[in-house]
């Protein structure tokens, strides 16, 4: 049997800063489970506590799109069904401690609207720490949680990453592959430095001293918007070791963010095209081939 909250008792956490501004609305969906056995009777439920909020469900047009994207990051094959999430508590103190710290690094005043689900995914656990993220829109975050041990640190790192993307649409937008190795750059040396101090995995898809090799590999196709060729540099090909380019944007924003870290809303608010333009390429000459 799930045990899940009425749709009525859906109500987000309100996150305020030190002058009593709401900088941020926490939506948790994250239900108690015991002896669940029925995958499609649990999505269901979730769904329809899910309420619309002015950045719709949960970032989505409809809950059928919301179902959708839900159904791939909640289960899988090999999903484990009767064990308990962390408390509604936890998580909501361990988003408040991170989004406040956010929030007071960079002065962002619209406030992030974040939906917290919860996963079953063996793939998501193993890869992720217990904790990934999604930003459908501007100000929107996403999180799927589970209960792995490490949940807390990964839930913070995620929090930060995300936060990051959910301001900087603010500014520009996300199109392109270069605009994709800014925005995860950006993202990953904000997490780094503002939350966690330390570098994800997803930044060491190949040592530090064959970056430039990779970056000339895809130099004539950071313009393209193609969803396939994406997805083959960032999450791996035969050509490309998987999360290049999460470790390409990583050092490729690097040395701008050491110099102006104390800005950082200045730098989200940089065109991905500016940025590139502006950031300093290693001087040490790329080794002949990989």
């Amino acid at each position: 049997m799930i045990r899940i909250m009425n749709i009525h008792q859906i109500k987000p956490t309100i996150v305020k800063d030190k002058n009593g501004r709401i900088i941020a609305r926490v939506y948790i969906f994250v239900p108690q489970i015991s002896g669940l056995s029925s995958k499609s009777k649990a999505l269901k439920e979730i769904i329809k506590i899910t309420p619309s909020t002015q950045v719709g469900y949960a970032g989505f047009k409809t809950k059928k799109y919301l179902a959708d994207y839900l159904k791939r990051m909640i289960f899988e094959k090999g999903s484990k069904l009767n064990i308990s999430m962390p408390e509604k508590l936890k998580i909501n103190k361990v988003v408040n401690n991170a989004i406040s710290k956010c929030h007071s690094t960079t002065k962002h005043h619209p406030v992030i609207n974040i939906f917290i689900f919860p996963t079953f995914a063996p793939r998501l656990l193993k890869e992720f720490g217990g904790t990934t993220g999604y930003t459908p829109l501007k100000n929107t975050v996403i999180v799927i949680v589970s209960n792995r041990k490490s949940w807390r640190m990964s839930l913070i790192s995620t929090i930060c990453h995300e936060f990051t993307h959910a301001v900087m649409l603010n500014y520009n937008s996300w199109e392109t592959i270069l605009d994709s190795l800014i925005f995860e750059g950006i993202a990953e040396n904000f997490k780094e430095q503002v939350c966690d101090k330390k570098s994800s995995p997803w930044t060491k898809a190949f040592p530090k001293k064959d970056w430039v090799v990779y970056l000339e590999k895809i130099k004539d196709k950071i313009d393209s918007k193609d969803f396939s060729l994406y997805r083959k540099i960032f999450f791996g090909s035969k050509e490309f070791p998987k999360w290049t380019g999460y470790t390409l944007g990583y050092y490729l924003v690097k040395s701008l963010i050491n110099k102006n870290r104390n800005n950082w809303l200045e730098i989200f608010k940089i065109k991905p095209s500016n940025l590139f333009n502006y950031t300093n390429l290693p001087k040490e000459k790329a080794p002949s081939s990989i």
